[in-house]
C-alpha cells in the first residue's frame, strides 16, 4: 500500500490498505499517510476514489463471512482483540518499559493521566509530526519515511505494545532511504534491526524458559533507550531532509 501510493497509485494503494487493516488491526497506524496524501492532492476525485476502493476490497473480504457469523461481526472481532493485551507495554522495550511499566495494567494513572491516556496523547503528537513532515515534503516519496515515523514513534511511545510491531521499522527505513536518498536512513535501520533483534531474542528466549514477562534488565534498559535515540535521530534527519533540504548522499552518489 506505502508502494503504490509513493507511485501516485491511489486506488490500488487505498484498496491494499483496507485488506491491511482487516488483516491485522495494528495496520490502522499507517493509515494515516493515505490520510496526508488526500490532503495534499485536495481532489474531491481522489477521495471519492480511495474511500470506493477501500470500501470495496473490504466488502469482498467481509461479506462472504457474515452470511454466518452476522452483520457486526468484523467489529465485535476487532474491539475483543484491540482489549486483549490491556498493558502500558507487552514485552516491547520502550518507553513504558523504561519507567517498569512492563505487563502493568493500563489504566494505572502515570502523573496526571492513566498509561492508556498517555498513550493516546502521543499517538495524536506523533501523527501530527508525521503530517507536518508529509505536508513540507510535498511529494508521494515521503511515504516511506512518514510510516516509519508513525510506526517508530507508536511503538517507543504508545500502550499495548508488543515486541513485534516494530519489525515493519527495519523494512521502511531502507524503502525510506531508496525515495529519499539520505545515508543516514541506512543508519536507523541498522539500529531498528539491531534493538528488533535483542528485543525479540530476550523475549523469545524467555519463553522457552516458562516465562512470559519481561522485568527489568540491562538489556531491556539499553534496547529502550536505544529506540529512544533511534527516533529522536529519525526526527533530525527528516527534519534535515524537509526543513533545511540538506541530504547526506553516500559517497560516488548523486542527487
Amino acid at each position: 500500500a506505502i508502494y503504490l501510493l509513493s507511485e501516485k497509485k491511489i486506488g490500488l494503494s487505498s484498496a491494499l490498505f483496507a485488506v491491511a487493516v482487516l488483516m491485522k488491526p495494528q495496520g490502522i497506524v499507517f493509515l494515516p499517510v493515505m490520510f496526508f496524501e488526500l490532503l495534499r492532492r485536495k481532489s474531491v476525485k481522489s477521495i471519492l476514489m480511495a474511500a470506493a476502493c477501500a470500501l470495496g476490497a473490504a466488502l469482498v473480504i467481509i461479506v462472504p463471512f457474515s452470511w454466518h457469523e452476522g452483520a457486526l461481526w468484523i467489529f465485535k472481532l476487532f474491539s475483543g482483540t484491540l482489549a486483549e493485551y490491556p498493558y502500558a507495554s507487552v514485552n516491547a522495550f520502550n518507553f513504558f518499559s523504561l519507567l517498569g511499566a512492563n505487563y502493568k495494567n493500563d489504566a494505572s494513572t502515570l502523573l496526571l493521566f492513566s498509561y492508556h491516556s498517555w498513550g493516546m496523547i502521543f499517538i495524536v503528537l506523533i501523527t501530527v509530526l508525521a503530517g507536518l513532515i508529509y505536508w513540507k515534503g510535498k511529494s508521494p516519496r515521503f511515504a516511506y519515511a512518514t510510516a516509519l515515523l508513525l510506526i517508530a514513534g507508536v511503538f517507543v511511545f504508545s500502550a499495548r505494545m508488543h515486541e513485534r510491531y516494530l519489525f515493519p521499522a527495519a523494512a521502511l527505513s531502507i524503502l525510506a532511504f531508496i525515495y529519499l536518498q539520505d545515508k543516514r536512513l541506512l543508519w536507523l535501520s541498522a539500529g531498528f534491526s539491531s534493538t528488533i533483534y535483542i528485543n525479540t531474542h530476550v523475549v523469545l528466549f524467555a519463553t522457552i524458559t516458562g516465562s512470559n514477562f519481561m522485568s527489568s534488565s540491562p538489556a531491556l534498559i539499553f534496547t529502550a533507550l536505544l529506540n529512544l535515540f533511534l527516533f529522536i535521530y529519525l526526527i533530525k534527519v527528516l527534519y534535515d531532509i524537509v526543513i533545511r533540504e540538506k541530504v547526506y548522499f553516500l559517497p560516488g552518489s548523486s542527487p
